[in-house]
Parts: structure tokens; sequence; C-alpha cells
């Protein structure tokens, strides 16, 4: 049998519940008769096949029907195939990852360069991890959380141990001063997505901004072990926040990060701003004047369809009431 016919047949019958798509394949990407079945087309459609599902794998190639010939997609080449096996199957082993997760995984965009790495790469970056969590928590305990934390931050398992895990993790220490005991707990609450955060271009300038902010290592330390996510916010945002906070009063923006700093992560438009307004006009508070600088501000992260008053009432707010745990989202219970 020719190489021709060969590919004619092999898509017949990977593509037999949609003549169509067949045809399409054929007439968009004629050079695809020149690939191997065996080496190249077998294994793509595998590896397609499980990303899409059987239902939607014949959808796909109709859409486009380039899928077949790229030589790789998000960093696996088709014919590795075999290789992203042999690592789905080892995590499934290794951290008792169910269907669920695994099918989750598939879903995030830097899945395909976990299974692009080789098992002993992915024992290392495991193996650290547990190294550094081990001091508070159980075997069992940190099983769960890498399974957990490999599906929702898949990219931080990407990571070279020796030129980023291993330094980021290095800085936190001596720049904050924590414990191992402290350092597990911040890994542990973060899900690992602070490691997935660059030293130079992140860790450091924020690190910098709140120990400035709150002058102590001690309040650094109880600020970033309450909720690491603050250093996932740009500084222009953390530095337009604590502006506010310094023209409503001089410590509150200190004492907001030391008591709840989660208040930083907050959305100013759909959270901050509306909540308080809403405080405001309940406990019918007066107004100061506005200057210029803090319009500004506002005007910035607030739609310009709130006026000065509205402003004004907010501001109020924060400076007669310093309850400012209310603007935290409370838990249902």
């Amino acid at each position: 049998m020719s190489q021709v016919e060969t590919v004619v047949q092999f898509l017949e019958e990977e593509l037999l519940s949609d003549a169509d798509a067949a045809r399409t394949v054929l007439q968009s990407s004629p050079r695809i008769l020149q690939k191997n079945t065996t080496t190249y087309l077998a294994p793509t459609v595998r590896f397609l096949q499980s990303l899409y599902g059987p239902s939607l794998f014949a959808e796909a190639i109709r859409r486009n029907p380039n899928l077949l010939l790229v030589n790789g997609l998000g960093g696996i080449n088709y014919y590795s195939y075999e290789k992203a096996a042999r690592v789905e199957d080892y995590l499934i082993q290794e951290l008792n990852l169910s269907p669920g997760a695994i099918a989750k995984l598939k879903q995030k965009s830097a899945h395909s360069y976990v299974f692009s790495k080789s098992i002993p790469t992915l024992e290392e970056t495991l193996s650290f991890l547990r190294t550094v969590l081990q001091t508070n928590y159980n075997p069992q305990q940190i099983t769960t959380w890498l399974s957990k934390s490999l599906v929702a931050y898949p990219q931080v398992f990407c990571l070279s141990v020796e030129s980023n895990l291993q330094p980021s993790i290095q800085f936190l220490q001596d720049y904050c001063r924590f414990s191992d005991e402290q350092l597990a707990s911040l890994l542990y609450k973060s899900g690992g997505s602070i490691l997935g955060l660059s030293v130079s271009d992140n860790l450091e300038p924020k690190l910098e901004f709140l120990q400035t902010l709150l002058g102590t290592t001690v309040s650094l330390q109880k600020c970033i072990l309450r909720h690491s996510s603050i250093l996932g916010l740009s500084l222009s945002n953390l530095q337009k926040k604590v502006d506010y906070f310094h023209w409503i009063g001089e410590d509150l923006a200190a004492r907001m990060a030391r008591s709840c700093p989660a208040v930083y992560s907050l959305s100013w438009n759909e959270n901050l701003y509306p909540t308080l307004l809403f405080l405001s006009k309940i406990w019918g508070v007066d107004a100061p004047p506005v200057d210029g600088t803090i319009t500004a501000i506002i005007d910035d992260d607030v739609d310009s369809c709130h006026g000065t008053e509205d402003e004004e009432e907010e501001r109020t707010l924060l400076l007669r009431h310093e309850h400012y745990k209310i603007l935290q989202p409370q838990r249902q219970h």
C-alpha cells in the first residue's frame, strides 16, 4: 500500500463517524499525506482525543485541520505521547490523582509542560516541596497538597528547582527571616502560587514596599503569613490604596496591612468602593471637603459615574469609623 493510501485509510478509520472532517483535512492540509501514520499521526490523534474527548475531537479537526500537523502543542511533541502517558501514570500513582483531577489539569494551558517533563525532574520537584513542608505537615497532608497545587498551579511544577524554586524559598526566608515552620505554613497556605513569582520582578520590590509600610520584620511576617496573595498585587494597586488610606489617617494603611491585609486584595470598583458607599449612607456620616490628590486616586480606580458627593461620604466613613474588618468577605456557616 502506498503512503497516500495509508494516510487516507488512517483518516477514514479515525474520523469514520464524520466523513466530512476527513475530507476537510485532506483538502485543507494536503501535506498531511507525507506524514507517517505510526510515528506521527497516530500519537497526534491519540493525544488530541485525550485532550478534546471523543465528542469534540472531530469538531476540533474540522475547525482547524492543521492541528494534525503542528509539531508541538504547548511544548509537547506529538510523537512523545507515550512519554506523556508515562508521566500521567507516575502522577496518578505518586499523588493519588483522580480521573477528575487529571481532566482538570489537562484543561490548564500549562499542563502540556508538566507532561513533557521527565519523571526524574518531577521527582526532584516533588521531593523539594515535600522537604519544605515536612516541618509542619504529615505525609498524607503533603500528598493532598501537592495534588491540589499541581492542578491549580501546574506552571509552578515546571520550574527548575535549582534556578527558580530554591532561590525563591531562600529569598523569602532570608528577607522575612521566616523560620522553617513559618516558611512551610506560607507555602502551604499559598497553594504554591507564591513560588511562581519572580524574585527580582515581584517578590523583592513588593517586600521592600511592605517593609517600608509596616516598619518591622515581625509585622511583615504577620502580613505575609495572613495573606500571601498580597504579593500578587501590582505595586501601583498597592500604592494607590496605601495613599488613599494614608490620606484618611497616617497609620491606617499600616494597621490594615497588619490586622487584615486581605482588604488590599479586594477590588476597588467591585467591592471596596460600593461597600464603603453603602455603609456610609447607613451610618449617616458627614463628608469633609475633597482635595485634588485624593480625587485623582479615586478617579483612577472608580468609574466616572460616581460623583464627588459619594466620594466624600466614603472617605468620611473610613475617617470616623475604623472598623475596616467589615470590608472582608465573611465566611458563610
